[in-house]
């Protein structure tokens, strides 16, 4: 009976601190995460302006992804010429919330496809498909849901997370598809 009522405070003494571990989480500011509105699945997306043929376009965002990625032969999963089509699929680890010392921990892998496509004068892009790497596939859209079973207050750190990666790829393509070529002066 002694250890029974010994193993009963065991449990009721974690019990309380899981539950003030849960209380002393500091909310996280979910960023504003783009929902395509026919799939309803994350999906940042935008047609850039940019001065040029839908052939040049295509080459300079090729360019892009060869310089962007560390290894491109394994992110690019389709070059298509005739449609001026490049698809990409890449991932990147992302992690827990920090602990109170401020240390995170892996938490999992992301993984991502991204889209460009040319036009003359224009450039679409789109990055979707978010999912974590698993035996199957599995899409992040509950991260969203704070009714979901699946749903925890991390969801909203890896969102934040998310969007803090998205937005550095986009920056990168924006500015290098925006920037202009310098030609060299062979004459010399």
């Amino acid at each position: 009976m002694k250890k029974l009522a010994i193993c009963f405070l065991a449990i009721l003494i974690s019990a309380n601190f899981l539950s003030a571990q849960k209380g002393n989480e500091e909310p996280v500011k979910v960023p504003n995460i783009p929902i395509d509105k026919e799939t309803k699945l994350i999906t940042y997306t935008k047609v850039l302006t940019i001065a040029g043929t839908k052939e040049e376009l295509y080459k300079k965002a090729l360019s892009w992804f060869n310089t962007f990625y560390k290894n491109p032969k394994d992110v690019i999963k389709e070059q298509n010429e005739t449609d001026n089509k490049i698809l990409g699929k890449h991932r990147f680890n992302f992690n827990n919330p920090p602990d109170k010392k401020g240390s995170t921990a892996y938490a999992g892998i992301l993984q991502y496809s991204i889209y460009a496509y040319a036009k003359d004068g224009r450039v679409k892009y789109e990055i979707k498909d978010f999912n974590l790497k698993d035996a199957s596939y599995h899409p992040i859209e509950y991260w969203l849901d704070k009714t979901s079973q699946k749903y925890t207050t991390k969801c909203d750190y890896y969102l934040l997370e998310l969007d803090t990666k998205i937005n550095e790829v986009i920056a990168d393509f924006e500015k290098f598809m925006k920037t202009t070529e310098q030609k060299t002066n062979d004459n010399w």
